[in-house]
């Protein structure tokens, strides 16, 4: 079953509800680069504001139930020496640890958005999965005001870091392990994406090490 079917689900401040044999899906190995697609920042300043207006105008908006503000966001992660880890960034506004999100460019697909924000946040392209790891509602604070969001998160697999992005002056970023990062992340609702993500990696390298030289399982 692939990622995202059932999705997690989670209002502001509640609890991640899951079917976490669901999450438990092959983790797509294709997906959309994440190109380097210069545009406006969209966040919490006046000229955020003003560019969300004009993608709501246009139709580019919000497109959840009650017309909440879609956005769609990454979790970058990657494997080292001791095992799976994350990137996080920092929030311009609060320095709190978060993971790349924005709302949707209107020539790109939402995953492909994901991995956009990714790029433009945090420095990094990599393979983004075509399925999202869960969804989840939060609270976007801006100058013009508080506005509930609805924000799907898409695993990215990163393959490139680089040295300068767009947002490099205005955001922190640092890998975490699983554990730290569970501590660090500030949404509450992203922590059971996380370890799912991290389930869904460690498989297949529980399987091998399950296994013989000649393929077969081993049966001592």
């Amino acid at each position: 079953m692939p990622w995202g079917d059932p999705r997690l689900m989670a209002e502001p401040g509640g609890a991640c509800q899951s079917d976490e044999a669901g999450l438990r899906g092959a983790l797509a190995e294709s997906g959309c680069r994440a190109l380097p697609l210069l545009r406006e920042q969209d966040g919490g300043d006046m000229a955020g504001g003003i560019l969300g207006f004009f993608r709501r105008l246009l139709g580019f908006g919000p497109g959840g139930p009650g017309g909440i503000e879609r956005q769609f966001g990454a979790i970058p992660w990657r494997t080292g020496a001791d095992g799976i880890e994350f990137l996080l960034i920092t929030s311009r506004r609060t320095g709190r640890w978060i993971f790349p999100k924005g709302g949707r460019m209107a020539w790109l697909s939402p995953s492909a958005s994901a991995a956009q924000e990714a790029y433009e946040e945090a420095g990094v392209e990599g393979d983004i999965s075509t399925r999202p790891a869960g969804v989840y509602r939060s609270i976007k604070r801006r100058d013009t005001g508080d506005d509930e969001i609805e924000v799907e998160m898409y695993p990215l697999q990163v393959r490139i870091e680089l040295e300068d992005w767009p947002e490099r002056e205005q955001r922190q970023r640092r890998w975490a392990s699983l554990a730290d990062a569970l501590v660090l992340v500030s949404e509450p609702e992203l922590e059971p994406m996380i370890e799912a993500i991290a389930d869904q990696v460690a498989a297949p390298m529980d399987r091998g090490e399950d296994r013989g030289e000649d393929g077969e399982e081993d049966r001592e």
